[in-house]
């Protein structure tokens, strides 16, 4: 299909926009149509960023459905159309957006519900001896990746995979925000944190409930998920060595807009490692094992 110049400069000029916001967009973008691309700081595998560029080209909504990131944009030549079109279509283009989501995540938790019955008991796998933490209920694929199952109430969403050689991936497609994994049976307290590690060595240190939530932005979510539950403490990474410190910028805010407690491990007089960042990698070095 030939694509017009005037169609070809309102695409770049969506494109323009999105960069802004930290997105990749996609190459190939038809009007009318949701495109799926990497989300930020994502992998090609990836496809949590999305976009939908109205049928005229004039105006469009895009976002990340791993962060939650969701905009619009017009393009300064259409504002004469009206507002209650502009409104209608926005709604449209959100709909459509909703609808492809809501799709995409119930056919990855069919497939995540699939390959956890086919995959084994882990018995042993190399990142639990790196870390020197027990299974804790997770599993082992056909290709020797450890499996997690992602949970949202009693329902597996997605599953992560580690690798062997330590590296992590989610299942495409599947739901992770406001989900997790959880270590223990009910209590009155709930130790919440990013990394199933993290997690196995709070539950194996504490006999406390542990809830992992995968990843700093999702602690939010979790946290408001559990407060009901119990007295939730926040037990964050201290990326020390990061500008900033994500983990315990994240941990500070999570706690105080769910309104419960948190604390960071503490590396102080210890060899800390650049990478040492979270209470697993605080045990090593505290137990004497080598953290990396």
């Amino acid at each position: 299909m030939m694509i017009l110049s005037s169609e070809l400069d309102s695409i770049n000029k969506f494109k323009s926009v999105m960069v802004t916001y930290g997105l990749n967009p996609p190459t190939d973008i038809t009007p009318g149509m949701i495109s799926r691309f990497p989300g930020a700081d994502k992998g090609q595998s990836n496809t949590a960023g999305w976009c939908f560029l109205f049928q005229d080209g004039k105006g469009g909504v895009f976002g990340d459905w791993a962060t939650g990131l969701q905009q619009t944009w017009r393009d300064v030549d259409a504002q004469t159309i009206s507002g209650r079109k502009w409104k209608a279509e926005i709604r449209a283009a959100q709909k459509a957006a909703t609808k492809a989501l809501r799709i995409a995540q119930a056919k990855a938790a069919e497939k995540a519900i699939y390959i956890w019955g086919k995959s084994k008991p882990a018995l042993k796998h190399p990142y639990l001896s790196d870390k020197n933490i027990q299974a804790h209920g997770t599993r082992t694929d056909q290709y020797e990746n450890l499996v997690i199952p992602v949970i949202n109430g009693k329902q597996i969403t997605s599953l992560q995979f580690i690798h062997q050689d330590g590296t992590k991936h989610f299942l495409k497609d599947g739901r992770t925000k406001g989900c997790w994994y959880h270590f223990g049976g009910p209590a009155r307290t709930l130790l919440l944190c990013e990394g199933f590690a993290t997690g196995a060595t709070l539950r194996e240190e504490s006999g406390y409930s542990v809830y992992c939530a995968f990843n700093a932005g999702n602690l939010i979510e979790v946290a408001g998920n559990l407060h009901h539950q119990g007295e939730v403490i926040i037990c964050g990474d201290n990326d020390h060595n990061t500008k900033g410190n994500p983990g315990r910028t994240a941990a500070q805010r999570a706690a105080k807009l769910v309104g419960c407690k948190w604390v960071i491990p503490d590396f102080t007089d210890l060899h800390a490692g650049p990478k040492d960042s979270d209470f697993n990698d605080l045990a090593r070095l505290v137990n004497g094992k080598e953290a990396s």
